[in-house]
């Protein structure tokens, strides 16, 4: 156990390190290598629209987060009402698809930040911001606690009295009702990589803070890792 903390805590300082150069790094490549103009027009673009993309994809995540919610909520149905299996990988969907949309949205608040910082009208645009900033959030803790209570389901023994955040966690560790390394090929492994891709993620755009002109391009290119952690090994699973 000690051992695997050691480790867990190097792979930390690692993934930091390596964070703060891929944002120095990124940020020193568009500021002095621009080329014929291009950081300035993708960038003016992107600020110039960037409510809207966020929106949108913000949106596309909550739509694929709820049908893998509907998918598992019927898994679930069907395995309850035959005593049978029940396939749990579409709440790991929903999940990845939740985490993803939190992120997405995370990594739109500096280019919306700025966007307000020089707006004509910052009030309004900060009524806005907030607006989007507390949908979005609300989505995302209401599919939490769907897959909660799907996930309660599942396991009914189970005591909780309070909303426990920890529950899928323990669930998930010590649940008989599934295949075990079927679960761990295809779910979790996939989940610990959104985690670790969620952690660079963070890093890269506290770092891209410190060129904010650039910051739209910043914000789409650290969503590479998020889609990298949830299509391999999860989304298209591993072979058997």
């Amino acid at each position: 156990m000690k051992n695997n903390r050691k480790i867990g805590i190097s792979k930390l300082f690692i993934l930091a390190f390596l964070g703060l150069v891929a944002g120095f790094g990124i940020g020193f490549i568009f500021n002095k290598l621009n080329i014929g103009g291009l950081t300035e027009i993708i960038n003016t673009f992107l600020s110039e629209n960037a409510l809207l993309l966020s929106i949108v994809i913000n949106t596309l995540w909550a739509i694929l987060a709820i049908y893998f919610y509907m998918r598992a909520k019927k898994e679930v149905e069907l395995g309850l009402a035959k005593d049978d299996f029940i396939e749990t990988k579409y709440i790991d969907y929903t999940h990845s698809m939740r985490d993803a949309g939190l992120f997405t949205l995370l990594s739109f608040i500096i280019i919306l930040y700025n966007k307000v910082k020089f707006s004509h009208n910052p009030l309004k645009d900060s009524i806005i911001l907030t607006s989007v900033l507390l949908i979005f959030t609300f989505i995302n803790v209401f599919l939490f606690y769907l897959t909660y209570k799907l996930t309660k389901k599942i396991e009914p023994e189970r005591k909780t009295e309070a909303f426990d955040i920890f529950f899928d966690k323990k669930f998930m560790a010590e649940s008989d009702e599934r295949d075990k390394l079927k679960y761990y090929k295809k779910g979790y492994l996939a989940f610990k990589r959104i985690i670790i891709c969620q952690l660079v993620i963070i890093i890269i755009l506290f770092c891209s803070a410190l060129y904010e002109e650039i910051s739209p391009i910043i914000a789409l290119i650290v969503l590479i890792p998020t889609l990298i952690g949830i299509l391999t090994n999860g989304f298209a699973g591993e072979k058997s």
